[in-house]
């Protein structure tokens, strides 16, 4: 067990995750009520905080504190400290909030969209790698699936009905998926 899973920090972003779940989980009912445009550029910071409950309160909640994703990172031989979980975790939400900066559809929104969503579709490959080579859940394989795989099909298939041409669709896809693993490669080492 990693010891340092009862940090304040951690507790801290905990509470965070919580909250902008329930949140963010009330304005994307009211977003998709209304029909708004703004649902689809929230869409993505509403699964990232799904996901990061996922790992730090429903899987050790439901599985117990071995499937903390503390705890989990650290048996696979990955030490991730109290303040790595708070930058990696705010660097996410920071990409995720940039998304409202564009309208909606739009050419920028379009491939700042396809970027975003192949870093998070990078993380979900982690995961659901992990969880086969390992023939076991592991904290966030669950979101995921349902929401990580679909957001980015969905961003594909926004640019290509939009006109984007299966080029750009491809690039700033493995940008973006390359990003995630450079972004927790420069990240993780720092806070350790």
């Amino acid at each position: 067990m990693n010891p340092l899973t009862d940090h304040p920090y951690v507790h801290q972003m905990e509470l965070a995750y919580t909250l902008g779940f329930i949140v963010l989980g009330i304005l994307v009912v009211m977003l998709a009520r209304t029909g708004s445009k703004a649902l689809f550029s929230l869409l993505p910071l509403f699964a990232t905080f799904a996901h990061q409950t996922e790992e730090y309160i429903i899987s050790p909640l439901i599985l117990g504190e071995e499937f903390h994703f503390l705890n989990w990172f650290y048996r696979t031989g990955v030490d991730l400290s109290p303040l790595g979980v708070v930058v990696i975790n705010v660097i996410a939400w920071g990409l995720a909030l940039l998304l409202l900066a564009f309208k909606p559809k739009s050419k920028p929104w379009l491939f700042y969209n396809l970027f975003l969503l192949a870093t998070v579709f990078a993380n979900g490959i982690f995961h659901l790698g992990v969880a086969t080579a390992e023939s076991a859940y592991n904290p966030g394989a669950l979101t995921s699936l349902v929401a990580y795989m679909p957001l980015f099909l969905m961003a594909v298939i926004f640019a290509t009905r939009e006109g984007i041409t299966p080029r750009p669709i491809i690039a700033l896809s493995l940008y973006g998926f390359i990003a995630h693993f450079i972004l927790i490669w420069l990240v993780v080492p720092l806070f350790r």
